[in-house]
């Protein structure tokens, strides 16, 4: 090979190569920035889409569990609705249990604080958040018990943390507790408000057809429910809450992706009179028995006893069984615990007991008022 072929060999790139290949790199940037454009787009699109479905989501599915449960387990003279208006509700029921052994409340939490899981008494009366009705005027107690039945508000309210001015978040808020949210970018949906409150009305000729409450506030009139002059409140004939709300994924201008919801929530309990009385207090006729744990394995107690007279004969009202426990000497305090009726033998195991110590136990049955009976009382030491 010459000197001439050597250096055409080693020679750059044309003037015209060059520009094809800038051209050329160009042309694969420029598609690629749109393709990675169009990827970030769909993806902020996907995310709004989200943010949007999961904002109306939270507030429907919170409200429909739990505006359900109204008018569970309450105390005769207790309302189910307190207070329906057009962006707040409030109402009564036994959501809440810190005990195991309750049949009576939709879940239990043995954390929850006592404030929040029973009913608000009359020293507790306050002004319910976004009105001016106070409430409770009374308090509602069955045989010098108070209810276990809460109080919980729903509060569509103005959210003050963004720069809208048309933006509301849901509140929801058990007794005097601190209101938590639900929701939030929920605007109102145009020419409707969050709450409406449905009624059955029956014509004259027998037909029924379902009316409802649009923008009104509906109260009692007087502290005890179904008392004069409470009797025939429309408040207590709603039986149904239409939701009505429009989710927003939180961007303004052309991008905002909004969507109008509404739905029906039954009141399966609306209307339902609690029991005063079952009958007479209810018989225990069984005795309980304590047995301690032998001497060198882990301390504790096995109580055992037979379903109650009142159980499965007389009367058959006898829905559990309440147990208290003390140290020898000492004062009785509060139920230790309660288990559920239902079978024909029963046992627990309590160890929560220290060796060498003596303990008083006692046994009592409670029927739905809930009344209840005389109490077995037994006494054992652990070695």
């Amino acid at each position: 090979m010459n000197a001439q072929d050597r250096l055409r060999d080693t020679r750059g790139m044309t003037l015209i190569e060059l520009l094809v290949a800038t051209v050329m790199a160009l042309t694969v940037l420029t598609i690629s920035l749109a393709f990675f454009n169009s990827q970030a787009q769909s993806l902020k699109a996907g995310t709004g889409q989200f943010v949007l479905t999961q904002n109306y989501r939270l507030a429907l599915g919170t409200l429909a569990s739990q505006v359900r449960a109204l008018g569970s387990n309450l105390a005769a003279g207790q309302p189910y609705l307190v207070y329906a208006g057009p962006d707040v509700l409030v109402f009564n029921a036994d959501m809440v249990t810190d005990d195991p052994n309750n049949p009576f409340a939709v879940s239990v939490d043995t954390a929850a604080p006592r404030s929040e899981i029973e009913a608000l008494q009359l020293a507790d009366k306050f002004t319910l958040p976004g009105t001016s009705f106070a409430y409770p005027s009374t308090s509602y107690n069955t045989k010098g018990i108070n209810s276990g039945a809460e109080t919980f508000i729903f509060q569509f309210a103005p959210d003050t943390s963004t720069a809208r001015t048309d933006d509301f978040f849901l509140l929801r808020q058990v007794n005097r507790g601190a209101p938590s949210v639900v929701a939030r970018n929920i605007l109102r949906t145009l020419g409707q408000p969050f709450f409406e409150y449905l009624y059955p009305q029956t014509a004259a000729n027998g037909t029924i057809s379902i009316q409802k409450y649009s923008n009104v506030i509906l109260t009692h009139a007087a502290a005890t429910h179904g008392s004069q002059p409470d009797l025939n409140a429309a408040i207590d004939s709603v039986r149904g809450v239409r939701v009505n709300l429009t989710a927003t994924d939180g961007t303004v201008g052309a991008r905002e992706r909004t969507r109008a919801v509404s739905r029906t929530i039954l009141l399966p309990n609306a209307g339902v009179a609690p029991l005063e009385s079952c009958g007479e207090t209810p018989q225990l006729g069984t005795a309980l028995s304590a047995t301690p744990s032998a001497a060198g394995l882990p301390p504790e107690v096995a109580l055992r006893w037979n379903a109650s007279t009142d159980e499965t004969a007389g009367e058959k009202d006898v829905l559990r069984y309440v147990i208290w426990k003390r140290k020898s000497g000492d004062p009785w305090g509060p139920p230790e615990l309660s288990i559920p009726a239902g079978v024909a033998t029963y046992s627990y195991v309590d160890t929560q007991v220290s060796p060498g110590q003596s303990y008083d136990y006692a046994l009592a049955a409670q029927d739905c008022t809930p009344l209840i009976s005389t109490q077995s009382t037994v006494s054992v030491t652990l070695p």
